[in-house]
């Protein structure tokens, strides 16, 4: 029985025994993420700006033209401010979001988790599969190609499994070589032991 939170805390303080594989999400580019998140709010702040000041210009007084000014130099500066306060903010987030969305391949199983608030955390213990094979799903309106791992269970249970995050291809290649290797490890002869036939009509 794998306990995934203690993995997952192991995998976090980063005391990860060597035959370990740790798989992270991909990193943002925080400060892309942050420099894009600032002038989207820059634009929106000064469209904001630009119509309060042609209000305030529209009255026949001085004293808005005065305001007019003094009201642009003013939004400037606080736009700029939360501009770069609402770019960090939202990059760090998204780091954390990253580092708190791992996969851990282990000579036992396998432990998942993806997101922080609400978090899906899934097992694969090796011990209870009896194969896996590695497929590829491409849905009818994309492109995309979708790579995950059909589990059979022991109980005659199936899965499918989407090894995420990290390379899609080298992990699910990795979790089916560390399952083999269990079982050639556990049960050496279950390798070259025939199919058990189940089905009465296959034996005539």
């Amino acid at each position: 029985m794998i306990d995934a939170e203690a993995v997952l805390a192991q995998a976090e303080r980063g005391q990860v025994p060597g035959t370990w594989r740790v798989f992270y999400a991909k990193k943002p580019a925080t400060t892309l993420i942050g420099i894009l998140y600032g002038l989207s709010i820059l634009l929106l702040l000064w469209i904001a700006i630009g119509a309060l000041a042609a209000y305030f210009l529209a009255f026949p007084l001085n004293i808005s033209s005065f305001l007019a000014n003094n009201l642009v130099r003013l939004a400037l500066v606080v736009s700029v401010v939360i501009a770069v306060v609402f770019g960090i903010l939202t990059a760090a987030k998204a780091a954390v979001r990253a580092r708190h969305t791992l996969q851990v391949v282990m000579p036992d199983g396998v432990v998942q988790r993806i997101g922080i608030s609400r978090p899906s955390i899934k097992t694969l213990s090796f011990a209870d599969i009896a194969s896996m094979k590695m497929k590829t799903h491409t849905a009818s309106n994309s492109t995309k190609v979708t790579i995950y791992i059909e589990v059979q269970y022991l109980d005659g249970g199936t899965e499918k499994w989407v090894p995420a995050p990290g390379p899609a291809d080298e992990i699910a290649q990795l979790i089916i070589a560390w399952h083999a290797r269990y079982i050639t490890l556990h049960d050496p002869q279950a390798s070259h032991q025939p199919a058990v036939l189940t089905d009465a009509s296959e034996l005539g």
